[in-house]
């Protein structure tokens, strides 16, 4: 009888161990920087330590709206190991042995999100899930920097007004030169008559 109550208590814990997994502390997400532009292309790096099946399914949601349910991910490395359980006339459980990890890449383009914070939620298996937050900066336009050989260069933008600049400082010579033509003709006209 007193080997009975060991065996199904054992096997509780077992049983225990298999279904509740430290799932706060076992998943680990990194991305590749921690702001972006429109024009970046986001990498989540995903690890997952201490799970107990093999994770074929990858959901991404960003700004609780449904990016991808099946989304493809590039596999880095896939370890994992379950429990044996078993009970009657004595008890015992069995492991594999590894270093029960998972490694993994999922990347997102994007064009669409506004400037400010966002978040996201990646669930592996609908087992195992993870919340956090990246940034959209503002692209800056430099209005010009020093280049190697000393000189100011300037931004595409800024050496369009430069150009711009130019143009109008031609049309301001051109008409300063009809001015004094027209100052001069009338001088010449008068001249002609008197005579």
């Amino acid at each position: 009888m007193k080997q009975n109550i060991i065996s199904i208590i054992l096997t509780i814990l077992v049983i225990g161990i298999y279904l509740i997994p430290n799932f706060a502390s076992a998943l680990q997400i990194d991305l590749n920087k921690e702001e972006f532009e429109r024009t970046d292309q986001i990498i989540f790096n995903i690890k997952l330590m201490d799970y107990r099946e093999r994770i074929n399914n990858i959901t991404l949601i960003i700004d609780d709206k449904l990016i991808c349910k099946e989304c493809s991910f590039t596999e880095i490395k896939q370890d994992y190991y379950g429990y044996g359980y078993g009970y009657g006339y004595g008890y015992g459980y069995g492991y594999g042995t590894g270093d029960n990890s998972f490694e993994a890449e999922l990347s997102y383009s994007f064009s669409d999100l506004n400037i400010g914070d966002h978040n996201y939620k990646i669930v592996l298996n609908s087992d195992y899930d993870k919340e956090g937050m990246f940034k959209v900066k503002e692209e800056v336009i430099s209005s010009g920097s020093r280049g190697s050989s000393g000189g100011y260069m300037l931004s595409p933008g800024e050496e369009k007004k430069e150009e711009v600049k130019e143009i109008q400082e031609e049309i301001k010579d051109v008409l300063k030169e009809e001015e004094e033509i027209k100052s001069i003709v009338p001088g010449i006209t008068g001249a002609v008559v008197g005579t």
